[in-house]
């Protein structure tokens, strides 16, 4: 399902998620709302890890969460993401 795609969030977002909530040991569970801008695409993707590399807003995205969203062959897609509010 659409929902089981992964992406890794920059290390300040994975920080600052973990700063509102400090009973979590790490934000895999959180799942992120990501929308390809340049075509309105959308997914939703759980993150897995942090990116230390990517900038505060990007994410690094799976396989299928990229093609999800866009063709691999574009290699950088301008999109806009946040983490989903927990149930």
């Amino acid at each position: 399902s659409a929902t089981e795609e992964a992406t890794a969030a920059s290390e300040c977002k994975w920080l600052e998620s973990l700063a509102k909530e400090p009973a979590l040991t790490f934000c895999a569970s959180r799942l992120s709302s990501i929308t390809n801008t340049a075509n309105g695409r959308r997914v939703e993707a759980r993150v897995r890890d942090s990116c230390p590399p990517c900038g505060e807003d990007d994410l690094d995205l799976s396989p299928a969460a990229f093609k999800a969203l866009g063709h691999l062959d574009e290699g950088v897609l301008s999109i806009k993401w946040n983490f989903r509010k927990r149930d």
